[in-house]
């Protein structure tokens, strides 16, 4: 049976359902071309051919809270998509979890690993343990992914997974928008991490909640067109899911290198929108700012200019929903390419030639110092702008044990604070932190400065560490 028709059958289905008084009666749904039987099979069809590739997540993490590392648990939700038994599911689930526990349509649990993850797409990939499958006898089932440009609003959809908890959910509702974008540019994931760059959001009335992250949204025939992600806290009837087309391609670049790389030459840029006039053309994306020291600043770019082509691709992003795919095209350029940049400034067409780099990781990672009772993150070049930093050298706090070494300082040490010397030397990542507390431990040295960013504002540190004291209550740092 086609999509089309049976959307549209369904569809009127449910319509004239809901105009029907109690005065006329029953409806006879047999007399509109499809029986309720025929309707319970349609979604019941859908349903079969996803629910046994249903897969019930828990992320074993780590979390820093307090100046402390601790191994936590929570609950999502993913789909089998082969037979080698990769799952695909949120970052936000399973993306820092080097292990989850999957729990798969036969109620046995598996133990899985993670592949690799997204951040700006929010996907994960992580894979079932193959000994433990052939140990346990499972069998596996995986899902078709299916097309997600072909969506529709007003087509049915079936939103699976583990909602709050419960596994093997499954609600129904249409596609309410099919390239929905958030307000503003700061939609961001737990921990901070900004998302949603490269890709607009399939908008249902199915019902998403907190645990169904990382299932699949299934139409009629039972394909995966969508990855359930995100719920509103303030409204019925509103989930968003990455479109499966996304996610295939992100899916592809993890399974073949362990991670996605993009480029780009440092600018940040916004929708022509209102602008178009001003600019005299519908095409192209404004240049909003230019890293300082990126290529881009380096060839003379500067903010303001439209550019409207980008290695040779046309960029158009008139409106919101146009411009995650003009962000997507110029992040898909090979890192390393010399890229052909054309832009209006003033009036006047000016081009450039500029070589991309990788792009890096918008947050870094945390590690618990636990000797000196600290959580410390290394700083990224986005962490270092969003702090309007000069640089990302130094080390970010991001929390203190009270009673710990390094809780015993004048001024207190707070979380926020970007520790830059340590007893006059510079550190600019963690590892030369961690290389000179060690240095400092073994001299078993009584009092020393650390200097550190506090803001914009520089502040000088004295520390007295209590060597062989261990703090027993913890704090969240501050800032």
């Amino acid at each position: 049976m086609k999509i089309t028709p049976v959307l549209s059958a369904v569809a009127s289905l449910v319509f004239l359902a809901g105009c029907q008084t109690a005065s006329q009666g029953p409806l006879e749904v047999e007399s509109k071309g499809i029986s309720a039987l025929e309707m319970n099979e349609i979604f019941s069809g859908a349903r079969d051919r996803v629910y046994p590739a249903l897969v019930h997540v828990q992320p074993i993490r780590e979390t820093y809270v307090g100046g402390r590392m601790r191994l936590s648990t929570a609950t999502g939700s993913g789909v089998i998509i082969d037979p080698a038994g990769h799952v695909i599911t949120n970052y936000h689930v399973s993306g820092k979890a080097e292990e989850s526990i999957c729990t798969l349509s036969d109620k046995k649990k598996i133990r899985a690993k993670l592949i690799g993850g997204d951040p700006l797409t929010d996907i994960a990939v992580i894979r079932l343990d193959k000994d433990q499958l052939e140990r346990e006898g499972v069998t596996l089932a995986w899902s078709t992914l299916g097309d997600s440009s072909k969506l529709e609003v007003g087509h049915w959809v079936l939103a699976m997974g583990s909602p709050l908890g419960f596994s093997r959910t499954m609600s129904q509702g249409t596609v309410s928008h099919t390239e929905r974008v958030f307000p503003g540019a700061d939609l961001r994931l737990g921990g901070g991490q900004r998302t949603g760059f490269f890709n607009t959001w399939i908008q249902t009335t199915a019902a998403i909640n907190p645990g169904n992250s990382g299932g699949p949204l299934v139409d009629l025939e039972g394909r995966v067109v969508g990855i359930n992600a995100r719920t509103s806290l303030f409204a019925n009837n509103l989930g968003f899911a990455i479109p499966i087309d996304v996610v295939k391609e992100v899916v592809d670049q993890i399974l073949k290198h362990g991670k996605v790389t993009r480029s780009t030459i440092g600018l940040e840029c916004q929708p022509l929108g209102d602008l178009a006039e001003m600019y005299g053309t519908d095409m192209g994306v404004v240049v909003s700012g230019v890293v300082a020291g990126s290529p881009a600043d380096q060839a003379g770019v500067r903010a303001g200019d439209l550019i409207t082509s980008y290695a040779g691709i046309p960029l158009r992003a008139r409106t919101r929903e146009e411009f995650p795919a003009a962000c997507k095209d110029m992040a898909d350029v090979a890192v390393g390419q010399v890229v052909d940049v054309v832009a209006l400034r003033g009036g006047n067409e000016i081009r450039f030639q500029i070589e991309t780099r990788e792009m890096g990781k918008l947050l870094g990672d945390e590690k618990e110092i636990q000797d000196w009772g600290l959580t410390v993150q290394g700083l990224t070049e986005e962490m270092a702008r969003e702090r309007r930093l000069r640089s990302n050298e130094g080390v970010l706090v991001t929390g203190v044990v009270v009673g710990g070494r390094a809780h015993a300082s004048t001024p207190k040490l707070l979380g926020g604070d970007v520790i830059r010397v340590v007893d006059g030397k510079a550190v600019s990542k963690i590892k030369e932190l961690v290389e000179r507390l060690a240095e400092l431990e073994k001299e078993k040295k009584e009092m020393f400065l650390v200097k550190v960013m506090r803001g914009s504002v520089w502040k000088l540190i004295v520390v007295e560490p209590k060597f062989g004291d261990e703090g027993t209550e913890d704090q969240e740092g501050g800032g």
